[in-house]
């Protein structure tokens, strides 16, 4: 098991118009540039295979009309193949 952190730029763009939540219509008005915080870990579990989990939190400066908030936690999952 590998865990790491880091830290950077995050760039987002919005590109689609048509968004919604449930039944409301969410506008987004522009993209964001901002600071982004990383923790994870990596999991080897053949050779050539690992799974990897990592949360992301993003600052996001965003005019959006639904509601909510600009620094959303991202959470991901992933598979390695090394060849």
């Amino acid at each position: 098991m590998r865990p790491y952190v880091g830290a950077g730029i995050n760039y987002t763009y919005f590109y689609n118009d048509k968004l919604k939540a449930g039944d409301t219509p969410v506008s987004i008005k522009h993209s964001s540039f901002g600071p982004a915080l990383q923790a994870g870990v990596d999991v080897q579990v053949a050779r050539n295979l690992f799974v990897n989990a990592d949360m992301k939190k993003i600052r996001m400066r965003i005019s959006a009309s639904a509601g909510g908030t600009n620094d959303p936690w991202v959470i991901g999952l992933g598979v390695d193949i090394k060849f």
